[in-house]
């Protein structure tokens, strides 16, 4: 079996287990709701029902796809289904990833992207899906888009640990000494890194001259 094949296999597996664990999830949940939680009519749990249901159609829709190699509209059809259900947001960020790390970049960004897209979206799962993003342009070698995302991220949260070492490590790669100098300077952890701090300052120094 190739390479490919093994991925898509992966990919099935993957997809399964989550959906799976989303599934029993929700049973879960519902039969520990309370009985004095709020009451539906039948008319609002057979609707519930019948998205449900045509959400799993869609997945498995998808992964028939997978599996007959069009990964394109697998992608179209995972993307429409994160744009309309924040639930399951996780899997496409997981989507993204395994496409990021097989090499296809346009495919991971173009998830990732969409992911966006999707209204009411909570802010965790935005933010990572930003972070995904600046790591896909990374990979991709676009560094000035990784840079800026990872800055818009640092600048709304910027205790973003990771989101500042990625920018960081880009900043060095770039030869960006006075901003990567600038940036370690603002971390809060700014008096364990006094030995980067140094360095960085030499090499500002250096460029100076």
């Amino acid at each position: 079996m190739s390479l490919s094949h093994l991925l898509f296999a992966a990919l099935i597996l993957f997809i399964l287990l989550l959906i799976g664990f989303w599934g029993g999830k929700r049973f879960i949940l519902r039969r520990r709701r309370p009985e004095h939680d709020t009451v539906h009519t039948p008319d609002e749990v057979e609707k519930s029902d019948v998205d449900e249901s045509q959400i799993l159609r869609t997945y498995f829709r998808g992964l028939s796809y997978v599996i007959a190699n069009e990964t394109d509209k697998a992608v179209a059809v995972f993307v429409k289904v994160a744009k309309v259900n924040t639930t399951t947001a996780e899997i496409y960020l997981a989507l993204g990833q395994l496409f990021r790390n097989t090499g296809e970049l346009e495919r991971a960004i173009r998830v990732h992207r969409d992911i966006l897209l999707r209204p009411n979206l909570p802010d965790d799962i935005r933010q990572q899906t930003f972070f995904e993003i600046g790591l896909d342009y990374k990979k991709a070698g676009f560094f000035d888009r990784a840079c800026r995302t990872f800055e818009e991220i640092v600048e709304k949260n910027p205790e973003d640990h990771a989101a500042r070492r990625e920018l960081s490590a880009l900043y060095v790669g770039m030869r960006e000494w006075e901003k990567a100098l600038a940036l370690s300077r603002t971390s809060p952890t700014a008096e364990n890194e006094t030995n980067v701090i140094a360095h960085l300052t030499t090499e500002v120094a250096k460029a100076a001259d």
